[in-house]
């Protein structure tokens, strides 16, 4: 029976992690992946659950607080399915955003304990992020694009993804805990990485990251000199290289033009809308997946808008638009549940905390310039991230891999 489990977890792991590889490639091969790993998953389920194996007892407190906290969201996003004006479409939106790109981390935190079958996992994450990055070095430096968006089309994506992965990258590398080959493989992530980002030309993860690295590398810094010399190097290098290229400097001063930037102006007009849309539909919104509908079609939109917009470019005035104050403010108030409860953690000395903490920081605050909660290929990876190191919290040092212990 356990080496049954044990063969079967790896071949999970193995589809699921080739899902997150490659979905940004090809999102149909992605998804062929990830559905066979679902399969696999819920056959290991069934096959538990015929054994009389707990799976919900043999979870950490840690992983049950993420795991009930988007259970309580739900339940509160319920009301806004009900009374939408498009119900079938909401409840398709509400079980894809919240269960189905949420089972990365469900799979991995109920059956992959494995030490070294996690650090795997996020190895072979941080190799395709590499070929991500070079994918966006060869439209800029070959083709000429003027912002890099690596595979996909979207040019917010790759940013979204990278502004909690540099940070977890320089805490893979710096971390002594950390195996030296994932160290090693995450300071070439960070290079690549690094220069995907400064070429995307997202002013929104410039100025997340500005926020985010300090804060992540502070308690390197105190304790290492050389650590410290090093993040001098590198605003050093970024100053160099904004004060020497024009295209860069007006793409730095366009992030506080808010009348011919259109970017900017558009946002604000469209989060005027939002609001006015808000006060109409205050307690559950027009139903997930129907604010372009409303706002289109019902008299939102204002004459000055230059783009007609899918959403509003922002996690909270999203939800709480479609799901009402009633979402929203469960989006807000559970976020930053987690993130206080990460925090204390973090503080407490938990590297995987602190790695925790910054996915929720990067997606949420990089989520209020983009609705960074409708990105499938973005928030799936940041489910599989925060389950990898969920279970890196919690692992049996990989002696009893398939096999899931009981916390006493």
């Amino acid at each position: 029976m356990e080496q049954s489990i044990i063969k079967e977890t790896r071949w999970m792991a193995f589809f699921l992690t080739l899902a997150m590889c490659i979905q940004r490639i090809s999102i149909a091969a992605g998804n062929i992946c990830f559905g066979i790993s679902i399969l696999v998953f819920l056959y290991l389920v069934w096959k538990l659950r015929k054994s009389g194996q707990p799976i919900w007892q043999s979870l950490s407190q840690d992983t049950k607080r993420y795991i009930k906290v988007l259970v309580i969201l739900v339940i509160c996003l319920i009301p806004s399915v009900i009374f939408s004006y498009n119900p079938k479409e909401s409840i398709k939106l509400v079980a894809e955003m919240w269960l189905y790109r949420v089972l990365p981390m469900l799979m991995i935190v109920c059956f992959i304990r494995d030490k070294q079958l996690l650090m795997k996992m996020l190895g072979a994450f941080l190799i395709a992020e590499i070929a991500d990055s070079m994918v966006a070095m060869y439209q800029s430096f070959v083709l000429g694009v003027d912002r890099a968006w690596g595979f996909g089309s979207n040019t917010l994506n790759l940013p979204g993804i990278l502004v909690f992965l540099i940070p977890i990258t320089i805490m893979l590398a710096l971390e002594k805990s950390i195996p030296f080959s994932l160290r090693r493989l995450a300071s070439i992530t960070l290079v690549f990485t690094g220069i995907a980002i400064i070429l995307g030309k997202s002013r929104g993860a410039w100025l997340l990251l500005t926020f985010l690295i300090p804060f992540i590398t502070w308690k390197y810094i105190r304790t290492h000199r050389v650590y410290l010399i090093g993040l001098i190097l590198v605003v050093l290098c970024g100053v160099t290289l904004f004060a020497t290229n024009q295209s860069y400097q007006q793409r730095l001063y366009s992030t506080v033009n808010m009348t011919t930037d259109r970017s900017n102006a558009d946002r604000v007009l469209v989060w005027q809308s939002a609001i006015k849309m808000i006060v109409d539909h205050p307690v559950v919104g027009v139903g997930p997946a129907q604010f372009k509908d409303v706002y289109n079609n019902q008299g939102y939109v204002s004459p000055e808008n230059t783009q007609k917009l899918a959403h509003t470019h922002n996690n909270v005035l999203e939800i709480t638009t479609e799901s009402g104050l009633l979402g929203g403010g469960a989006l807000v108030l559970c976020f930053l549940y987690l993130i206080i409860k990460e925090l204390r953690l973090t503080i407490s000395g938990s590297i995987m905390a602190r790695m925790r903490l910054s996915v929720l920081l990067g997606v949420m605050l990089f989520g209020m310039i983009d609705y960074t909660l409708d990105e499938s290929t973005l928030v799936k990876t940041m489910w599989f991230i925060i389950g990898i190191l969920l279970s890196l919290d919690d692992n049996n040092d990989g002696s009893i891999e398939g096999k899931i212990p009981i916390n006493e």
